[in-house]
């Protein structure tokens, strides 16, 4: 019985110094992974309003739910202006939006949307990925969102295409 119980607590010992070992082979493994990313690609439907550039200032504010690679079910909100300096329109709508993943909240890919000429409901906005939070900490990427818009509901949907490093 003393000898069972002394082997018990040998392998108690030898397990316990094994744990950091362990712990630090798991931090190197993960560390190697390096970066996540590649062709991203996501769409979204939901709500929009729009107003004119007038009196120097026009906007586009947008916010719905679907899902992409990497972020899975989401949700996306944003809003793109066209604001002027000497007041009238410069036709430079550009603005924010994010990203939020509906399983891990805390998991938000920012974006950077701009277009020239046109509203965004007519011509494709690029997009910059000016990084996020949780696993989206240190995203970057870029590509092109395409909206298409019912004027009469103010509905729309969208389809992002582009590149995504996490």
């Amino acid at each position: 019985m003393k000898r069972l119980i002394c082997l018990v607590g040998l392998i108690a010992v030898a397990g316990c110094s094994a744990s950091p070992m362990l712990s630090n082979n798991f931090e190197t493994a993960k560390n190697t992974m390096g970066a996540s990313g590649g062709t991203f690609s996501a769409s979204y439907a939901g709500r929009f309003s729009i107003s004119a550039c007038s009196s120097g200032s026009g906007t586009f504010t947008f916010e719905g739910a679907g899902s992409g690679n990497f972020i899975g079910s989401s949700s996306e909100t944003g809003s793109m202006t066209d604001k002027s300096r000497t007041g009238s329109c410069r036709l430079l709508w550009k603005g924010p939006a994010k990203l939020t993943s509906a399983m891990h909240p805390l998991d938000t890919i920012r974006l950077s949307l701009a277009e020239r000429n046109f509203t965004p409901c007519t011509i494709r906005p690029a997009f910059t990925v000016t990084g996020g939070t949780g696993k989206f900490a240190h995203a970057t990427g870029s590509g092109k969102v395409v909206f298409t818009c019912d004027a009469m509901r103010h509905t729309y949907s969208d389809q992002w295409a582009g590149t995504i490093s996490f």
